[in-house]
């Protein structure tokens, strides 16, 4: 599992530009204090992580949702 920038530079963004314009994207986000489960997983095409950095091993809900569309938008 990379980088969520890493990713959305190099696999989401050149995917929705090229094949996915037509199509629609969603993000799924797991909750502060437990991922998704392997049957929510399922679902997705692609998986990636949002680093943290320092003594906070998670986002709550808010930020994740704007961190990965700022990162989206920007790259």
């Amino acid at each position: 599992m990379g980088s969520f920038i890493d990713f959305v530079k190099t696999e989401l963004k050149p995917k929705i530009e090229a094949e996915w314009k037509s199509l629609p994207v969603y993000f799924m986000f797991g909750a502060e204090n437990d991922v998704l489960s392997a049957s929510e997983l399922e679902f997705a095409n692609r998986l990636c992580q949002i680093p943290t950095f320092g003594p906070n091993g998670s986002y709550n809900l808010a930020q994740a949702v704007l961190l990965a569309l700022f990162i989206l938008r920007e790259h």
